[in-house]
């Protein structure tokens, strides 16, 4: 089973799809000095501290629909013939925050200008995890009201809505780094972080590619009687 976007003679149209992730995060230490004096020579120190951590996932999925011949389009179950044009969209959001406790132990080694260091921390604590689902049909007929109706076709009025959990996670990072003095007060750096977040949940994750068409606000069998409630949603 499919849906036409553009077919010769009897439709045109087109998909455009966007995905966007954004990625940050806070974080505020004590440090204790283990070993190493002065400015030069090795030097460890353990840190104590917490973190924050937000993760935003976002999957957006539109259709541009434009009969050019009568009788290939529906909406609603009723026709959806030349003038008039459609359009639906799937939203898919996933947010992701982190609260937790840190503890971590890094060092460093200074000889001349040159500088070498390196650590790793983990922070343990909950994410909060929020999934969005959205998705809607419009008609457009020249000279009339546009009409909307819940659902596009990955998200319909089965899995629309928002939903929550809270999740235990761990998030261990690594980090080594090279800096060299260029004169006092002043120096170049250079280094490479690892991090990994144990518990997140995806935008791209929460589709259900299992579809009942007789809740597809465009398909031609809308509005008949039975089939399974999908799209679904489980986290």
């Amino acid at each position: 089973a499919s849906y036409v976007d553009s077919f010769p003679g009897f439709m045109a149209g087109g998909i455009a799809i966007n995905s966007s992730t954004s990625f940050w995060g806070l974080e505020a230490n004590a440090a204790k000095r283990l070993s190493g004096q002065g400015s030069t020579g090795p030097r460890i120190e353990v840190l104590f501290g917490t973190r924050y951590l937000r993760l935003h996932d976002q999957l957006l999925i539109q259709d541009n629909l434009t009969p050019t011949a009568p009788g290939f389009l529906t909406f609603l179950g009723g026709p959806a013939d030349p003038p008039t044009t459609m359009s639906d969209f799937d939203r898919f959001t996933a947010n992701n925050d982190f609260d937790g406790a840190q503890l971590g132990v890094r060092s460093s080694l200074t000889a001349d200008r040159w500088s070498f260091g390196g650590g790793a921390k983990l922070a343990f604590g909950i994410t909060r995890q929020t999934v969005g689902i959205d998705g809607a049909t419009s008609l457009f007929t020249p000279g009339a009201p546009t009409l909307t109706a819940p659902g596009g076709v990955l998200a319909q009025v089965t899995n629309i809505g928002t939903y929550k959990s809270n999740q235990f996670a761990f998030v261990p990072e690594l980090e080594l780094n090279a800096g060299y003095e260029i004169f006092p007060n002043a120096a170049i750096r250079v280094g490479y972080n690892v991090i990994y977040w144990s518990n997140v949940v995806r935008a791209g994750e929460q589709i259900d590619r299992t579809i009942n068409p007789f809740i597809v606000p465009s398909d031609t069998t809308f509005g008949t009687p039975g089939g399974p409630a999908r799209p679904a949603f489980t986290f």
